[in-house]
């Protein structure tokens, strides 16, 4: 994928030239060489994988607010407890989809900056917890839900700062602070001091 992405950036900047935005030369160049029957289906599978691709994050990414963070667990709270957490999850989807497009309506970036920034919050929320949590016993789940929240605070906070993050990429600050809270919130959880 990466590799044909490459090649095609390749050959439109050769053939296109120097382009007003980047991202019209995928739909420039399916309306120039391809016949107008065809060139729609090109560009409905694109919006199709970006649909699929979208819809599925919402969900994962509401699933996991709603069972991590909220702390909803089957086991806890029973089959009675099922209806609250549809319509957390319900509720949480509908805030985050709306967050979604508001983001992306008011930002002036380039799809491939969204990735990077993307990559950077969840990097920095997730990556710590993952690593502490297999390599260190006394990690918590206090301190495990302290990192997550504080690397994604530092990792949207370092991007909408500019002079800090045109010096260096949020991840880096994000996920070292994210890894320090899950350190010192694990050490002080009484929970921790019995392992």
């Amino acid at each position: 994928v990466y590799v044909g992405a490459i090649f095609f950036g390749v050959f439109a900047r050769a053939h296109f030239g120097e382009l007003g935005d980047p991202e019209q030369a995928l739909p420039l160049a399916v309306s120039q060489f391809l016949p107008s029957v065809l060139g729609g289906f090109v560009i409905a599978a694109i919006v199709a994988a970006i649909c699929s691709t979208a819809d599925s994050q919402l969900i994962v990414v509401s699933s996991t607010l709603s069972r991590d963070v909220f702390g909803w667990d089957k086991r806890h709270h029973g089959k009675e407890g099922q209806a609250q957490f549809e319509r957390l999850d319900r509720i949480t989807l509908v805030i985050l989809g709306i967050l979604s497009v508001v983001l992306a309506l008011t930002k002036d970036r380039t799809i491939f900056e969204f990735v990077l920034y993307n990559w950077g919050v969840m990097g920095a929320a997730f990556g710590p917890v993952v690593i502490l949590g297999l390599l260190w016993p006394r990690a918590t789940r206090r301190g495990a839900l302290a990192g997550m929240i504080v690397g994604t605070v530092v990792a949207i906070g370092w991007k909408e700062i500019t002079a800090l993050s045109s010096v260096l990429y949020e991840l880096v600050p994000a996920f070292f602070t994210a890894m320090l809270a899950i350190v010192v919130v694990s050490l002080l959880d009484p929970e921790g001091k019995k392992q």
